[in-house]
């Protein structure tokens, strides 16, 4: 079996530095422009043009991109930030966070446990819907 002599695990530092260099993003996600505004992926740009159709044809209120909910462990004690990619607000005051995801990270795994807690007492209908990419 012929080995890759210059092969970096994930995770390594160096794996940043070359990404950066590069050019390419760390998930390999592509940057696109809808509307003049820049999306961190094509799926989140996706996301966007589906919301504005359901706002046109008057299926929710509106919607916003980059919303920050602090991040709360036990206690209360703030521990982070959590920037959804969009929260929409649905007729009879309700809201909907969707992250637009390629995969699941162990980091965004413990970021939805701690949001959803966070939410649990309030009353949220279909409150997190989490998109992924197919591919």
């Amino acid at each position: 079996m012929k080995t890759n002599e210059s092969f970096i695990p994930p995770g390594d530092p160096r794996q940043q530095r070359l990404l950066k260099r590069s050019g390419v993003s760390k998930y390999r996600n592509k940057k696109t422009v809808y509307n003049g505004v820049k999306y961190d992926s094509k799926l989140e740009a996706q996301t966007a043009v589906e919301l504005d159709l359901l706002l046109r044809a008057n299926k929710i209120l509106g919607y916003r991109r980059q919303v920050p909910f602090e991040l709360l462990a036990v206690a209360y004690i703030p521990v982070g930030v959590y920037v959804a990619d969009f929260v929409v607000q649905h007729f009879h005051n309700t809201y909907e966070v969707i992250e637009c995801k390629g995969f699941e990270t162990p980091v965004w795994k413990l970021k939805r446990k701690l949001l959803e807690a966070r939410f649990k007492t309030m009353q949220y209908n279909h409150f997190l819907t989490v998109k992924k990419s197919k591919g």
